[in-house]
C-alpha cells in the first residue's frame, strides 16, 4: 500500500480550514485484498485522528463514505 499526502483547504459556508487529503494506492507489485486495505486504512486514520487531535475525519472509499467522530 502506498499513500499520497496533499495539503488543502476545506471551504464551507464562508469558513476555511486547513486540511490534509490522504490517498491510498493499491501497489500492483504486492496486491492486497480490498478488505485488508480497508482495515489498514481505517486503523491508520483512527491513529492519525487521535495523534492530530481531530474531532472528525471523513474516509471516502470506492463503495462508501465513512465519518469517524
Amino acid at each position: 500500500m502506498s499513500a499520497k499526502l496533499t495539503r488543502c483547504e476545506i471551504l464551507f459556508l464562508g469558513q476555511e480550514e486547513p486540511s490534509v487529503d490522504l490517498q491510498f494506492i493499491q501497489y500492483l507489485k504486492f496486491p492486497q485484498e480490498e478488505s485488508a486495505l480497508k482495515k489498514a486504512i481505517m486503523h491508520l486514520t483512527e491513529q492519525l485522528m487521535e495523534a492530530l487531535d481531530q474531532n472528525r475525519v471523513v474516509i471516502v472509499l470506492s463503495d462508501e463514505t465513512i465519518m469517524l467522530e
